[in-house]
């Protein structure tokens, strides 16, 4: 790339962390999907890309870029998410004025296969709980009880879940401050069962919490990290014989889809889920239709 592009790029990055707030890694995944589409413009034009031939680009060159994917076996749903950060670059080009082109907006994603959210069942969920306890030292199983429950009960992200401080619990009003997506907050009810196995972790762990710092801790007392909790679901239903899908986010469509099926509106959904589109949350709608389809299917005498 030129010199010229490359400054570009890295003052779009610069954008992404300090006006969008993005986490380091969501930047990390723009990079390197910019980086794939420069690597295919060398090998298609066997010349660097710079801000001037980026801008003037035509529609068939993209597309090309786009069959290249396609032919490489990749997947659609990796290819969409490709085109979107070349858009919300093609975006900040415009905002800039410089190196805009105006044919991607243009371009149609390829469509991706519709992946419906597997809710855990009632009696699984509990399975599961119960089997966290289950643990030599005794408030780590405290500890995973908590975390567990926090997921099932308040329709969590696993990092949401994990950043959650004790400062954030008010149990005055019986809510949780909780800091999602592009750091925006919302404040989700806490159920009882899930506000008294909190208490009872705080109660077990061997030290003092410090109050604005994240609740969950590990083994030697840092940070409690993601990868010890997909590991502890993986541990969990291996143990109790469960589906592969059962997963930390999983506990969260089963939150929203127990909702939903009580008669949960799709807004209050959308906000306690933290969703910024109504579209990722119309998705439980169909998972409520599949599950009735079943049930009928099995039911009926014809």
């Amino acid at each position: 790339m030129s010199d010229d592009f490359v400054a570009l790029q890295e003052a779009f990055f610069q954008h992404l962390r300090h006006e969008r707030n993005l986490s380091d890694l969501t930047v990390i995944a723009y990079r390197r999907d910019l980086e794939d589409f420069s690597r295919f413009w060398i090998e298609y034009a066997e010349t660097a890309l710079s801000e001037n031939t980026f801008a003037t680009l035509e529609l068939r060159q993209f597309r090309a870029w786009l069959s290249a994917r396609l032919q490489r076996g990749l997947a659609a749903s990796s290819t969409a998410r490709s085109l979107s950060s070349l858009r919300s670059f093609n975006r900040f080009c415009r905002m800039v004025e410089s190196g805009y082109n105006p044919h991607i907006q243009d371009l149609q994603a390829p469509k991706k296969p519709q992946r419906l959210p597997r809710p855990i069942a009632v009696r699984e969920s509990f399975r599961l709980l119960a089997a966290a306890a289950n643990h030599s030292i005794k408030w780590v199983g405290k500890r995973d009880v908590a975390l567990c429950t926090l997921l099932w009960g308040c329709g969590l992200r696993i990092a949401e879940a994990l950043a959650v401080c004790p400062q954030d619990l008010n149990r005055a009003d019986k809510t949780l401050l909780v800091l999602g997506k592009g750091n925006k907050e919302r404040r989700v009810p806490l159920l009882s069962i899930v506000t008294s196995v909190i208490a009872e972790y705080i109660a077990s762990y061997p030290q003092s919490l410090n109050p604005d710092a994240p609740l969950f801790r590990g083994v030697r007392g840092g940070v409690m990290r993601p990868r010890s909790a997909q590991a502890l679901l993986t541990r969990l239903r291996r143990q109790l014989g469960l589906a592969e899908d059962v997963t930390p986010h999983a506990l969260r469509h089963s939150f929203a889809s127990d909702l939903l099926k009580h008669g949960g509106d799709l807004r209050t959904i959308q906000e306690l889920l933290g969703h910024a589109s109504l579209s990722s949350t119309q998705r439980y709608t169909d998972v409520d239709r599949a599950a009735l389809a079943q049930v009928y299917q099995k039911a009926h005498s014809r």
